[in-house]
C-alpha cells in the first residue's frame, strides 16, 4: 500500500510509523518557530534527544507538522542533513497542533516520491497481530507492538 493511503486512512498517534529518512523539504515549518529555535541553539540550548521527531499528517490541508523535534531539525538543516528520523500519525483534524500559515512558512515544501513507497502490514509475531495477551483471565496490550497489533514496513 503506498505511503499517501495509509496517512489518509489515519495512523493513530499512540501507533505512528517509523520512516527512517523522511526528506526535510516536505515538512511545514514555521518561520517563528525556526527563529526561536535558532536562539535557543545560539543560546546553547540543543536537542535533549536523538530519537525521531513526531509529525503530525494533517489530511485536511496536506501539511506535515511538527509536534516534537524543532531543535532536532534546525540542527540536521545546520548540518546539511537532507533527511531525518521520523514518527509519524495522521488525521484531519487536529485542534491542539496547528496549521501553518503560508506567510509563516519557512519554505514552501515540497513533494518527493516519498507517498509513493510501498508499504506492508506486518503482524506483531507475538500477539499474532490482535494487539493484545492473555494469560488465564488477564488482558493486556502487548508490548512490542503497542497494541497495534502490528507495523507498516518498507515492502
Amino acid at each position: 500500500m503506498k505511503l499517501y493511503k495509509i496517512l489518509l486512512s489515519g495512523i493513530e498517534q499512540e501507533h505512528p510509523l517509523f520512516i527512517e529518512h523522511f526528506p526535510i523539504c516536505e515538512l511545514s515549518l514555521s518561520k517563528s518557530a525556526i527563529k526561536s529555535t535558532l536562539n535557543d541553539i545560539k543560546n546553547g540550548k540543543l536537542s535533549k534527544t536523538n530519537s525521531p521527531i513526531e509529525i503530525m499528517y494533517n489530511i485536511s490541508n496536506n501539511q506535515f507538522l511538527i509536534t516534537d523535534g524543532y531543535h532536532r531539525v534546525v540542527q540536521a538543516i545546520e548540518k546539511g542533513n537532507k533527511n531525518i528520523s521520523v514518527n509519524i500519525w495522521s488525521t484531519k483534524y487536529s485542534d491542539y497542533y496547528a496549521s501553518i500559515n503560508s506567510n509563516d512558512l519557512f519554505f514552501n515544501p515540497k513533494k518527493s516520491s516519498l507517498m509513493d513507497t510501498d508499504y506492508i502490514w506486518v503482524p506483531c509475531g507475538l500477539c499474532r497481530g490482535r494487539g493484545i495477551q492473555t494469560e488465564y483471565e488477564d488482558t493486556w496490550e502487548c508490548p512490542p507492538c503497542n497494541g497495534a497489533g502490528g507495523s507498516w514496513a518498507l515492502q
